[in-house]
């Protein structure tokens, strides 16, 4: 659980579902409630009025779509009136609420939920924001759930105008920065190509081209793990089976082997979970059948299955797919015109992916400098917009965990190392600047917070 100082609204990340602060009608017009209102639409009234036509009681939820939202869904948590019920009996109804909404989440499934504060506005009668927020937390945190992620959203103030032009200029700066450099590597990367001299061979471009091209390329290695000639009949009925063993361990809460939560997500949570799953076998398994939309899914999930390291050549960048930390045996270039899989040779050794294309913007991260530039006008964005930055960061961390935490395939693939040094170092220098005694400088912060010291 994290508590975040930001906008319900405008979160930096979508969310399974978000917590409206409702009232017994559910059509509210005061506070976040109306901004959801507003925000949905008359969809989301229409919604309202015909599924809960008498409202809901205090203390219960109940949920909605919601359209126009940056989630999933809306769990309107029917809040206390303190001015009108004693505190015991308030404190009482508004644990209910927060319970009954992670209940709500639990039966939609979702990993994630962000509350707004309820009660928190004339509601909240006697009772002080800190003590309300001190209720929230102490709830939601001793509350039983199988929710993954609960963020709870303070109302911050919205950034104004110029703020937001001098941050989009600045992230148009840094795009513009990446472009370049991502089109050197891709310059670089295409040069090497060639003096590697990669050569792709005759493979007909069928709906079993991966699989004929896998056959060409390491036909030793399928030969061990077959058990037998690495026919494409013989190689589809083995990835299908090694997949129904995956769904069935998801089933039974334990671990993947092979990543299959990130490669086949649609088959592991969502609204179609059968029929995604019935696709994919019926795509893997069904001879001269391949699904062009389903991306580098399956290639990923075979070279991780079968045990085999390969350098994949894309138009743009090569990929690592299989086992993580070991050398590529081999390469398979993707022709991404015809959405064709071709094996590839070349007279020397098998070049990773990571040496075929290098970003030095990513090795300067892995280990940060955390000195503080000394003028304060260099930090004046990071302090004035510090909990829009820190909000950001908790919710990337935590679904950079989600996904990589239930895998061990994932956990140690290049890709995850590579996103942890990442998200370790904006965490270290986040915290060198937030540790600094002088962070709250008044020529950074502004006239209106100088005798706020260091709170």
């Amino acid at each position: 659980m994290a508590v975040l100082d930001g906008d319900l609204l405008g979160l930096p990340a979508r969310v399974g579902a978000i917590v409206n602060a409702a009232d017994p009608t559910l059509l509210g017009r005061d506070g976040i409630g109306g901004q959801i209102l507003r925000a949905g639409g008359n969809a989301l009234t229409a919604e309202i009025r015909g599924r809960f036509p008498r409202g809901a009681a205090v203390g219960t939820a109940v949920t909605t779509s919601a359209p126009g939202l940056g989630a999933d869904h809306v769990i309107h948590a029917v809040m206390p009136d303190f001015r009108a019920v004693g505190r015991a009996e308030g404190e009482a109804l508004l644990r209910a609420a927060y319970r009954g909404a992670l209940a709500e989440a639990d039966r939609l499934g979702v990993r994630t939920v962000a509350f707004g504060l309820l009660s928190a506005d004339a509601r909240r009668g006697p009772l002080q924001p800190h003590e309300l927020q001190a209720l929230a937390e102490q709830t939601l945190r001793t509350t039983p759930t199988r929710v993954r992620n609960v963020f709870l959203v303070r109302q911050a103030a919205r950034a104004g105008a110029e703020d937001l032009a001098a941050l989009e200029a600045q992230r148009l700066q840094r795009a513009g920065r990446a472009g370049d450099q991502r089109r050197e590597a891709e310059r670089v990367y295409a040069a090497l190509r060639r003096t590697l001299g990669i050569r792709e061979l005759d493979v007909a471009p069928d709906g079993d081209c991966f699989y004929n091209s896998m056959r060409l390329m390491f036909g030793d290695e399928l030969r061990q793990v077959l058990g037998g000639e690495p026919t494409v009949q013989r190689m589809r009925r083995h990835l299908g089976r090694v997949l129904r063993e995956e769904f069935a361990r998801i089933d039974r809460g334990e671990p993947t082997l092979y990543n299959t939560e990130l490669l086949f997500a649609n088959a592991v949570t969502g609204p179609r979970v059968q029929r995604s799953r019935d696709d994919a076998l019926f795509y893997i398994e069904t001879m001269g059948q391949w699904n062009s939309d389903a991306g580098d899914s399956v290639p990923q999930f075979a070279a991780l299955a079968w045990g085999i390291p390969i350098t994949l050549l894309g138009r743009e960048r090569p990929h690592h797919i299989g086992p993580a930390g070991e050398p590529p045996r081999g390469y398979l270039v993707y022709d991404a015109e015809i959405r064709h899989y071709l094996a590839a040779r070349s007279d020397s050794e098998t070049v990773p992916a990571e040496v075929l294309y290098e970003t030095p913007d990513v090795a300067a991260l892995a280990e940060p400098a955390t000195e503080i530039p000394e003028d304060p006008r260099a930090l004046a964005g990071l302090l004035r917009h510090l909990e829009t930055y820190r909000a950001a960061f908790e919710i990337l961390r935590a679904s950079f965990r989600e996904l990589t935490e239930r895998s061990p395939a994932m956990r140690t693939s290049d890709p995850a190392r590579r996103g942890d040094r990442l998200i370790t170092a904006f965490y270290e220098r986040l915290n060198a600047y937030r540790a600094r005694p002088d962070r709250a400088r008044p020529d950074c912060a502004g006239p209106d917070r100088a005798d706020r010291g260091d709170r």
